[in-house]
């Protein structure tokens, strides 16, 4: 081994960390060669293997222009560790701080997610670095650069080295910096996604993961060396001399490699800053190069998760091959063979053709391998593992591998990324580029955002953060495609769980669904739960009724926004979008859109009172009790021409905003005034009797079906910002006529109204808004400044569950239109879940996010390929993998995210442990259990810890039907299961 443990280490110097030649961050050699560092993350969307394969082939194939002449080289490292506690530190901190921000209780779920990525994720890291030696500078540049650094720190007096304050050779840096975009383009041609390391955090990530591959444990991950200059404290010196040494900094390669180190008597392993390390050599290259995922299924193979194999395996390839001398023996080898052993023969003269082709690039090719143990773990172990590299390299079409021959040291520096600008142990291999690229490690799954509210993994196991109004992202519009059993409800409320914890802010986002069940009710009660008692009014489930008798369930389509006299534009569209629907028998009528467009406006004309018209609704009492102690109370004057709306302008004078927002709503038309002004001979004049009579004959009809829609509005959510509507009981679930579709469609889009009513709007429409002149105007317009500045600060989210009982209504389609082309300036994002992927085609245009749960049958797979365009390789991975949910595994999802002009197709597996489980669960018994140990532990999250914990298959129910019957009909059997639970678990 060498004197020096630096001795291991060729870099020198690096560029500097600020100023003009920050964006090309590099380091360079004590030579003057120069490296970048590229981070590849992997392939953006799915391909098949042999897709991956070609591209990586092409890779190495389009940059091998700059490997014919010496001057230039690669090093391709891959890196699997189990070292993730960083990573899922950077992960949850986030998730943790927006859930204490919120003042959510659910720190079991944020533990339980921490403790699934530990169990299933692994660290791989693929690096290039990429150099550029001296022999690529025009010589009489190179030499000045030489000259120049001699004329400042070579006339010092130095008993050390000292770092060079020129930074990187300028003679090379036009040339590396165009080889490094050379790279960078052929990736991103090839769909790979790359990036160059540099700064980040303070630190120089480059050299940060240079130093990690040899001294993971004493390098922070914002390590940086320090840079060319004086040392800010200047190491004392003995006696007084001229040498300046001790006032500059050292080079970077004294600063890389620190610890000692020490090699076993046999020369197989090294011990080196706390990690035991197993090495090898190749020194004989496989019969042909394959897939590297070949590679990894025979590691894969040979390790199992009790002792899982951490590894890197380095690619050494350096340009200006000669193969001359090569082409004279292949030529001689055949004509001493040409009679006697025909194989030979033909396999020189093959190989003799390949090289004399002029447009094959060679390369000088390495490859190295190691394997180690971690200051934890037992040494003992090492052996074991480098037995199972070195079998899972023997299975990869047979190359020969060795340890190293006498300076193992040497082989651990050469494994990893920019340590050293030449490797040098063993002979390299002769191999043309593009059949490297085979071997690349390039296409594996590439997450495409770093954090996010949702943390999947790739089928491979590397964390696939998912965000939600993800900035990359040109809308926020997603579609979920779900068969029944295939965890949609689940998808759902983790995905909206997640949204309501973790998105970051103090607020919670404003979240609405419309259910047909209590499929949402888990998250419901989850968050509900979760907060404090004097906020819990800030979530609410409700079940829409359409009874006669049930008045406290009507919803008026008519209603507008406080103040307003007249509607806003969108407003009036979607009063028109429901008289449509109410209409529907008449759709295709000629004169149809019109007659219900004059109707709508000339109603609010009718009504309002800042127009000519005296038609405003005069206020009457006990119509709404509040109303009438509220002006008892507040000593309001009425008289018989007192209109409703003059109601409302008192209440809102006095700041009773909730009192005033009641008020309205007996100021608003409702359905009976249609027909009242269908009557109107002007009406009959200008779109015809026929007509008119026809659609009053249609709203009576909807009158008389519909007493939920047939009077002014007394359902009302209140201060709820999240909310689940619940339609089961109004909704026909197995729609069979037009009746039945129209049925579904205005309960759909009235349920839709009430929540986006409360969350929609921005400052612009203020300006527009037709409120009263003079003061009380300003009192309006000021109220919906704040209200509108107030939401608009917050994030939403509107879910459409069984989206495919609307019968995919044109009408449903205009109005969700609507709400996607404004829902970025509203910062709102709507969700549509369905069982039929066809319901989707008239949206795919705008969706930015599609998540599939399950592709079983011929027709699905017709539909993916037709309405999304997904290619064949998509279509056999879904196939293959979105199976529905698996036990322990959860279920795997294919989701296809739009990102800037671009589509992306990925696997993702959704795991959910027990304590998510738990949370969002749906069944009788569980959720009753799940209340009753909440109330006595006082406290949400210790009651889901407690239910993991003694079930953590996510459900208490066999233990319910066994222990009820012994439980007294006077005691409550939730209650008295959860004093034996919490007993047991506190005893």
């Amino acid at each position: 081994m060498a004197r020096k443990i630096y001795h291991y280490c060729d870099i020198a110097g690096m560029s500097e960390n600020e100023g003009p030649n920050a964006d090309d961050p590099c380091f360079y050699a004590h030579d003057g060669s120069t490296c970048t560092i590229i981070r590849l993350e992997g392939v953006s969307t799915i391909m098949s293997s042999n897709e991956g394969i070609e591209r990586c082939s092409r890779v190495l194939r389009d940059i091998s222009s700059s490997l014919r002449a010496k001057g230039r080289a690669i090093t391709v490292t891959f890196e699997r560790s189990y070292n993730i506690a960083e990573d899922v530190e950077r992960l949850i901190a986030p998730l943790e701080d927006a859930a204490r921000r919120k003042g959510l209780s659910i720190q079991a779920a944020v533990n339980e997610t921490e403790g699934v990525l530990y169990s299933s994720v692994a660290r791989e890291v693929i690096l290039i670095a990429v150099w550029t030696y001296r022999d690529a500078a025009e010589p009489s540049a190179y030499r000045e650069d030489k000259r120049i650094r001699m004329s400042t720190t070579g006339k010092l007096i130095t008993s050390r080295a000292i770092q060079d304050p020129n930074g990187p050779y300028e003679s090379l840096q036009a040339n590396h910096k165009g080889f490094v975009k050379q790279v960078l383009a052929t990736l991103a041609a090839n769909q790979f996604d790359a990036r160059v390391l540099g700064v980040k955090d303070g630190g120089r990530e480059d050299l940060t993961e240079v130093r990690r591959s040899i001294l993971y444990h004493e390098t922070p991950e914002n390590w940086s060396p320090k840079p060319a200059g004086f040392a800010s404290y200047p190491t004392a010196k003995k006696k007084v001399s001229s040498d300046v040494s001790t006032l500059f900094n050292e080079p970077i390669d004294r600063q890389m490699l620190t610890s000692a180190a020490s090699s076993s008597n046999d020369l197989r392993t090294v011990t080196v800053g706390g990690r035991n390390y197993a090495v090898l050599q190749m020194s004989a290259f496989p019969q042909r190069m394959v897939s590297f995922h070949a590679l990894l299924r025979n590691i894969n193979g040979s390790t199992n998760m009790t002792d899982p194999m951490p590894f890197r395996v380095a690619f050494h390839m350096e340009g200006g091959a000669k193969v001359n001398g090569i082409k004279h023996t292949l030529a001689t080898i055949g004509s001493l063979f040409s009679n006697t052993n025909r194989q030979i023969k033909h396999a020189s003269d093959g190989i003799l053709d390949e090289m004399r082709n002029d447009s094959r690039t060679y390369v000088y090719t390495r490859i190295y391998a190691t394997t180690w143990t971690e200051p934890h773990e037992d040494a003992s172990l090492l052996a074991e593992r480098r037995s199972r590299l070195t079998r899972a390299f023997n299975s990869w079409q047979s190359p020969t591998i060795k340890d190293s021959t006498s300076d193992p040291m040497r082989l651990l520096v050469e494994t990893c990324p920019g340590m050293v600008a030449v490797a040098r142990t063993g002979n390299p291999a002769i191999a043309p580029a593009h059949e490297m690229g085979y071997a690349m490690p390039f296409h594996i799954e590439s997450p495409i955002e770093r954090e996010g509210e949702t943390i999947y993994t790739t089928l491979d196991g590397q964390p696939m953060p998912f965000k939600a109004h993800s900035p990359m992202q040109d809308s926020w519009f997603g579609l979920i495609f779900a068969s029944p059993g295939s965890g949609k409800s689940m998808l759902l409320n983790s995905l909206n769980m997640d949204f309501a914890a973790y998105y970051p802010s103090s607020l919670i986002p404003y979240i609405g669904i419309l259910d047909v069940g209590e499929s949402s009710y888990g998250f419901i009660e989850t968050i509900q739960a979760a907060l404090p008692l004097d906020r819990r009014h800030e979530v609410a489930f409700v079940k829409l009724r359409n009874e006669e008798q049930a008045r406290g369930y009507r919803i008026n389509p008519f209603d507008i926004g406080l103040g307003r006299r007249l509607p806003l534009q969108r407003e009036k569209a979607f009063v028109t979008n429901f008289l449509l629907a109410a209409c529907s028998e008449l759709e295709g009528r000629e004169g149809m859109m019109a007659l219900i467009e004059t109707l709508v406006t000339a109603l609010y004309d009718r009504y309002s009172d800042i127009g000519i018209s005296s038609g405003q609704k005069i206020y009457q009492t006990d119509m709404d009790r509040e109303i009438d102690e509220a002006i008892d109370r507040f000593g309001i004057r009425t008289h018989e021409n007192l209109s409703w709306y003059a109601v409302t302008d008192q209440l809102m004078k006095l700041g009773q905003v909730d009192l005033a927002i009641r008020a309205q709503r007996y100021a608003m038309p409702v359905l009976n005034d249609c027909l009242t002004a269908l009557s109107q001979p002007e009406f009959e004049r200008a779109h015809g009797t026929d007509l008119c009579r026809a659609v009053r004959t249609q709203i009576t009809s909807i009158i008389n079906a519909f007493p939920a829609f047939s009077g002014p509005t007394e359902l009302d959510i209140g201060s709820a910002r999240v909310v689940s509507l619940d339609l089961k009981n109004v909704i026909i679930m197995s729609p069979s006529s037009g009746a039945d579709f129209r049925n579904n469609l205005l309960f759909f889009m009235m349920a839709r109204e009430l929540f986006m009513k409360k969350i929609s709007g921005d400052v612009d429409e203020v300006g527009h808004m037709a409120v009263p002149t003079g003061e009380m105007g300003e009192i309006y317009r000021k109220y919906w400044r704040q209200r509108v500045a107030e939401v608009s600060q917050t994030r939403k989210r509107f879910c459409f569950d069984e989206f495919h009982i609307t019968g995919s209504s044109p009408i449903m389609a205009n109005q969700i239109d609507q709400d996607v082309r404004q829902g970025r300036k509203w910062g709102l994002e709507v969700l549509l879940v369905s069982q039929r992927l066809d319901d989707f085609a008239k949206y795919t245009e705008f969706a930015a996010n599609l998540f599939i749960l399950k592709v079983a049958t011929r027709t699905e797979q017709e539909n993916l390929q037709k309405i999304f365009k997904a290619d064949d390789a998509v279509v056999e991975q879904a196939m293959e993998h979105c199976t529905g949910p698996v036990p322990g595994q959860g279920a795997t999802i294919l989701i296809r995210r739009s990102f800037q002009g671009r589509q992306s197709w990925l696997l993702a597996r959704n795991r959910l442990g027990p304590v998510r489980i738990w949370a969002l669960t749906t069944t009788m018994e569980d959720r009753a259990l799940k209340k009753a140990l909440t109330e006595i532990c006082g406290d949400f999250s210790s009651a889901l810890e407690i239910l993991a914990s003694r079930f953590p298959n996510g459900s208490a129910k066999r233990y319910w039907d066994r222990v009820a019957p012994s439980i007294p009909s006077s005691q409550d059997v939730a209650t008295e299961i959860a004093r034996t639970l919490y007993n047991e678990h506190n005893p």
